[in-house]
């Protein structure tokens, strides 16, 4: 008798323990379908209990775009983990852990003091302490690739010294560490570049990545027209892209630092060009919206439909001249005429394009080129699905 009840109460606990793990594991299930849901943001943890809406356990704030990817695969992923599901999967544990974030008593500076090959080099570079988790992969960058190649260009231009220093600019999701080498030549002169990561993962973002926007060539528009409106000052224009320039983000303000010996022999100083995000209009003109019928096969853009209203310029029509005026803010920018292929810039420049404006379905027309080689500051990309995306500035 003693036997029986000792078996049955193994019995029980054995079917106790057996219904105990398999709530465990079905509840495991909803935590990970939840926790990689495509709709949910990055960084968020989810946890489903039947018959209720999802209960947020752990949300990142997370306004980057997935932060982050460059061209660079040299030194990224930072953490070394290959895939990056469980790149994503292991920074949301970490968060969920509340591992240290960035902090600015993490940054400390390291002081150089040698002299290579003839060239002394001196001054002091960044330095990030090991309690944030990407330190040792932020500082190998630093030295490896920022010093190496600033020393290096000292070197080819036959310095006698190169002295480093640098500017710590934090924004909220993102830190930015500026570094300045001052170049002693028989001209003076300053280079600069910037290291710019993630204050949640650590890994690099870039200059695109920082606002959200593919911004690089409204960036080198806006350089462009900067030179043009001083043509006794600047004389080139950048050597290399503008998405290798250093920049930071503060204020709501891109700024983006080039060195101002590469415009002009004029300039030794470090030059700046800044841009907020908040000027710039961005419009995306579906296929229906647009044709595609025009001379040689070129996508022809409705012209008042597209500026006023949306893009931040208008558009005048004197129909006894056939003539349309393009103004901003009341200004003249633009004259074209009806199948002339002669657009006047700024009341003096004369350009061409591949055809010339045409009124099609009763609407002036302008070829798509029209919006990155005429009008002033606007740029557009072609996308996947066959529409286009405009960007105008309108600081």
């Amino acid at each position: 008798m003693t036997t029986l009840k000792s078996n049955s109460a193994g019995i029980l606990r054995g079917i106790f323990f057996a219904a105990f793990f398999a709530v465990f594991s079905v509840g495991l299930f909803f935590v990970n379908a939840y926790a990689n849901n495509g709709d949910s943001s990055p960084g968020s943890l989810y946890i489903l209990i039947p018959g209720n809406s999802p209960q947020t356990v752990f949300q990142q704030p997370h306004p980057l775009p997935a932060c982050p990817t460059v061209d660079a695969p040299d030194y990224l992923p930072f953490y070394e983990l290959g895939d990056a599901p469980f790149f994503q999967t292991l920074q949301s544990e970490r968060q969920a852990e509340r591992q240290p974030e960035w902090r600015s008593e993490m940054l400390g500076e390291r002081e150089l003091t040698r002299r290579q090959e003839g060239l002394d080099i001196l001054g002091t570079i960044p330095d990030i302490d090991d309690a944030f988790s990407s330190a040792s992969c932020l500082n190998e960058y630093i030295s490896d690739n920022i010093v190496s190649s600033l020393v290096s260009e000292a070197r080819r231009i036959r310095a006698r010294s190169v002295t480093f220093r640098h500017e710590y600019r934090p924004s909220e999701y993102m830190v930015s560490l500026v570094i300045y080498a001052d170049v002693l030549t028989t001209l003076p002169h300053t280079l600069v570049r910037s290291v710019n990561f993630c204050t949640y993962s650590g890994q690099l973002i870039s200059m695109n990545e920082a606002v959200g926007l593919e911004i690089t060539p409204l960036a080198e528009r806006i350089l462009a027209e900067m030179v043009r409106r001083n043509p006794e000052h600047y004389y080139a224009a950048l050597s290399s892209p503008i998405t290798e320039r250093a920049f930071y983000f503060s204020e709501g303000q891109l700024v983006i630092l080039f060195d101002g010996f590469r415009l002009s022999t004029r300039i030794g100083e470090v030059q700046s060009v800044e841009l907020s995000p908040d000027s710039i209009k961005m419009v995306v003109l579906s296929p229906d919206e647009f044709r595609t019928d025009g001379p040689y096969g070129l996508k022809m853009i409705p012209l008042r439909a597209m500026l006023e209203g949306r893009l931040g310029f208008e558009m005048e029509w004197i129909e006894l001249e056939r003539r349309a005026v393009v103004r901003r803010n009341g200004t003249s920018l633009i004259e074209m005429h009806d199948g002339d292929n002669e657009y006047i810039v700024f009341g003096t420049q004369r350009r061409s394009l591949e055809v010339a404006p045409q009124i099609m379905g009763g609407r002036l027309h302008v070829p798509i080129t029209f919006f990155d080689q005429i009008l002033p500051l606007t740029t557009f990309s072609i996308e996947p699905d066959g529409s286009i995306t405009f960007l105008s500035y309108i600081g």
